[in-house]
Formats: C-alpha cells, sequence, structure tokens
C-alpha cells in the first residue's frame, strides 16, 4: 500500500481533532485577556491586536495564498505591494519562499517532494504519526529544502523587481510590525504602556503564527490527500 493511501486509511483523524487544534489557542488567549482585563489589558490594546491581527492576516490569506500562490484574482501593482508587505508583516518570511513551498506542496501533495507532509516517509504507529504531526506542524520550517525550489516553483516572483525589493527589506516590515504598537503604546501611556504594547505585539505574532501552523497541520493530518487549498 502507497503512502497515500495508508494516510487515507489511518484511524484517528477527525473534525472534533482538527476542531480542538485550530480552537484551544485562541480560546485560551480570551481566557487570559479575560484576567488581565483593567490590569495589563485596556480598551486600546484589544483594538491594536484586532487591528494588525486582521491586517497581518489577510496578508497571508489574500496576499500569499490566494494572489501570489494561487492568482486567483487580479490586482493592481500597488494592490500588490500592500498585500506583500503585510504579509512580511506578519512574519512569515519571505513572499518568494512562501509562494515556492506552498506550490510545491500542491505539486507534491502527500507525495516525494512535498515540504510538509505529515504522511510521506513515516513509520506505522504512534510514533509515526507523532513525529509527522510535529514535521507538518512546525519541523518543516527547519528544514528549508533545496535551494532550487524558489526558481523553480516561484518564477514569477523572483523574476518580479518590486517582490525582491520588499523581500530584501524583509526586517524593515518586522521592526514595522513591532514598531506600530511600541509608538501607539508610548503616546497612549508612556514608557510603561510602551512595555506592555512590545509584549502584546509578540503575543499577537505568537498567535497569528499559531493559527495558520495549526491550520496547515490540522488539514494535512485530517484530510485525504490531493484536496487543494
Amino acid at each position: 500500500m502507497d503512502h497515500v493511501s495508508e494516510a487515507a486509511a489511518a484511524p484517528g483523524r477527525s473534525p472534533i481533532a482538527a476542531f480542538v487544534n485550530v480552537a484551544v489557542p485562541p480560546l485560551g488567549l480570551i481566557f487570559a485577556m479575560g484576567i488581565l482585563w483593567g490590569v495589563a489589558l485596556h480598551p486600546v490594546d484589544v483594538v491594536l491586536l484586532g487591528v494588525l491581527y486582521t491586517v497581518t492576516g489577510l496578508g497571508i490569506t489574500v496576499g500569499l495564498h490566494r494572489f501570489f500562490t494561487h492568482r486567483s484574482f487580479d490586482a493592481a501593482r500597488p494592490i500588490q505591494a500592500l498585500l506583500a508587505i503585510l504579509a512580511a508583516m506578519a512574519v512569515e518570511g519571505f513572499v518568494t519562499d512562501w509562494v515556492a513551498d506552498h506550490r510545491c506542496h500542491h505539486a507534491h501533495s502527500d507525495t516525494d517532494g512535498d515540504p510538509h507532509s505529515p504522511h510521506v516517509g513515516r513509520r506505522p504507529g504512534l510514533r509515526g504519526r507523532i513525529g509527522g504531526l510535529w514535521h507538518a506542524h512546525v519541523g518543516w520550517i527547519f528544514d528549508r529544502g533545496p535551494a532550487e525550489r524558489r526558481r523553480q516553483y516561484a518564477r514569477d516572483l523572483v523574476e518580479d523587481r518590486m517582490i525582491r525589493t520588499i523581500d530584501r527589506l524583509y526586517l524593515l516590515w518586522v521592526v514595522l510590525t513591532l514598531g506600530i504598537p511600541f509608538a501607539i503604546g508610548y503616546l497612549y501611556g508612556g514608557t510603561a504602556a510602551t512595555r506592555v504594547a512590545i509584549a502584546k505585539e509578540y503575543a499577537r505574532y505568537l498567535t497569528g503564527v499559531g493559527v495558520v501552523v495549526a491550520l496547515a497541520s490540522a488539514a494535512g493530518a485530517t484530510t485525504c490527500s490531493g484536496a487543494s487549498a
């Protein structure tokens, strides 16, 4: 039986597991916000969290995924630049790398070459499933794969001067995503509020990244291969 058939037949994958994987982190965040309300959390913090989470999330979902990877719609160049910058502010890495990895994933879904399959090359049993879940969730990030993947799967972006420039300025966008709440925190309440704003922005980043990788790994662990996203 090949890996695809084994993945489809393996027990233990259910919508309930996927729901828990995706829903528990945000519920934990809401619980923590309730405990800290009025102490280290105020309305301005919730607004900052909501706005930055939303716009950087759109940079990932609308920008990196639907536009740059799948070209699901047309967009003017300024909108393309905005989506790429918002995606970089989500601290998801270079646009070209993200797109190359995702296109490679679709080209080799749950077969050799898929950069973040939880099934390929895994031994049967609990140990193999745990190893596959770890790899699909975050482990694959530490294994960047062959350098030529970017040019093979994202040649259009590699040859796009605007995207190359945005990628080269990646650290600037990371500083900006931290600097916005820093500045607002300072203006709102001085140095103490600034320190709190930095901590909350880090929490926003962890929440955003956590949701993205949770969705990816849950989808990989609970769906049959070959389904597109």
